[in-house]
């Protein structure tokens, strides 16, 4: 402001100089010995007028130039505090009013440019919002720069924590913080595997990467975090699976080798063995069909292919055809069913064979750990828009610690027992992984020496 009251003044002052001048003329002429008294008196006019002509022209010219000039100052105030005047009106000729039109073409490329720039950070804020992976950005000091939300959840820190601090100072995790500071030193991309133990377990895959200027000077590096728990969880899974499967068809080819070659040695013609060495391969030939069989059916509830189509199914219907299924062995074993399910049909949606396969594993294994005289109690219930199946025994039952793992695949309580009876292994993942497709439940409550309860919830429709 002072800058344009100076320029107002000197235009002032200039002026004001020429009145000076020409009063000082006035002077001359008026007190003059050398001119008469009526060239006097037309000087005095004649002076007098251009005295107030100057400064009324003075005047004139100061505000001419000086207004435009403060209302341009406080325009480029108004934009420095980022408040942009729709359009700036060209009152002013010569130089002053091009440097006004010149202040509103700069004004509108500035709020151009500052609305893309806005439009692009909230881009790029609403992306890092979404990504899935953690994302750590780091200036070449070290010092936070960026954190999306995730790389907060995954470190335990929120915005106001990391602002200007350094990556060690809001990392917790040495292998992270190790990771950006040799990118940062080296000027090269850094990749490997992290584990995350607090605030929760995971394991990532850290992928820092420097970010150079055009003559290749370190400006900060981004360090990228990707959840690979989940892989590491089925790949161990999937390593776990092979071994027992590996396992588990290795333990009855070796029995059936075993027997084949003892009749091949010469016991084919012993008459008092031969036929219980057969039964036994045929035994054993038969606990690798069901063991094969079993694989295939989990094969296919894993990847949801080729399972059958979705039909509406009379649950009642389906629990009868089980129970007679498992009805001759229980009779041999003098075990009695006791039913309760509602008078009217029950419907579910869902695919047939493999809610019968998943009610006939629990009755059977009901039947196959449940004593001689014991009883299997079987019911169903529609409530609360849901069917819910219960099958409970008066079995061995099963000790707590064993509950937590009990559908997981080829998981014996009772390793032993379990083949003897002809077990694979995978009745109960069968049983899990056909609830997952029908979106359903299944729960189980026992207790040692008291025998044990499973529950099965279906979604029911009307009918």
């Amino acid at each position: 402001m002072r800058i344009f009251k100076k320029v107002k003044y000197a235009l002032f002052f200039a002026f004001f100089g020429i009145a000076v001048l020409a009063l000082f003329l006035f002077v001359f002429f008026f007190f003059s010995p050398f001119y008469s008294i009526p060239v006097r008196h037309a000087a005095v006019i004649a002076l007098f007028a251009s005295l107030f002509v100057a400064i009324a022209v003075s005047a004139f010219f100061s505000k001419l130039f000086s207004e435009p000039i403060m209302r341009l100052s406080e325009i480029a105030k108004m934009i420095a505090k980022g408040k942009f005047p729709q359009t700036i009106i060209h009152k002013s000729k010569f130089e002053i009013g091009e440097l006004e039109k010149a202040m509103e073409l700069m004004s509108e490329g500035l709020q151009t440019t500052i609305q893309k720039l806005s439009s692009k950070n909230s881009q790029i804020s609403a992306v890092l919002s979404s990504m899935n992976d953690g994302v750590l950005a780091v200036d070449k000091t070290g010092r936070v720069i960026l954190a999306n939300p995730v790389i907060e959840t995954i470190i335990g820190v929120t915005e106001p924590e990391i602002a200007g601090k350094t990556v060690r100072e809001v990392v917790r995790n040495n292998e992270i913080t190790d990771i950006v500071e040799r990118a940062l030193k080296t000027g090269g991309r850094i990749k490997e595997e992290v584990n995350v133990f607090l605030p929760f377990e995971g394991i990532f895959d850290a992928n820092a990467n420097p970010v150079l200027d055009e003559e290749k000077n370190i400006l900060g590096v981004v360090c990228v975090l990707h959840d690979i728990t989940e892989i590491r969880r089925l790949e161990k899974h999937r390593s776990e699976f092979v071994a027992n499967v590996s396992h588990e068809l290795k333990t009855p080819l070796t029995a059936i080798r075993g027997y084949v070659e003892t009749l091949l040695l010469g016991a084919i013609g012993d008459k008092d063995n031969n036929m219980k060495f057969l039964g036994k391969i045929d035994k054993h030939a038969k606990n690798l069909s069901a063991l094969i069989d079993d694989i295939l059916e989990i094969s296919k509830l894993e990847s949801k292919k080729e399972l059958g189509p979705f039909v509406k199914i009379d649950i009642t219907r389906i629990m009868a055809h089980a129970v007679d299924a498992v009805l001759e062995k229980a009779q041999k074993k003098g075990i009695t069913f006791e039913k309760k399910c509602s008078g009217r049909e029950v419907f579910v949606v869902g695919i047939e064979d493999h809610i019968y396969r998943a009610i006939l594993n629990i009755l059977d294994n009901a039947v196959n750990y449940t004593g001689s005289g014991g009883v299997v109690k079987i019911s169903c219930m529609q409530e609360d828009g849901k069917v819910v199946i219960s099958i409970s025994d008066t079995g061995i039952g099963i000790s707590k610690e064993h509950i937590p793992r009990l559908f997981e695949r080829f998981y014996r309580v009772d390793n032993a027992r379990s083949r003897d009876l002809g077990g694979t292994g995978l009745g109960l993942a069968i049983v899990k992984h056909v609830m997952n497709v029908h979106n359903g439940e299944v729960r189980v409550e026992s207790e040692e020496g008291r025998g044990s309860t499973f529950t099965l919830t279906f979604l029911s429709i009307s009918i």
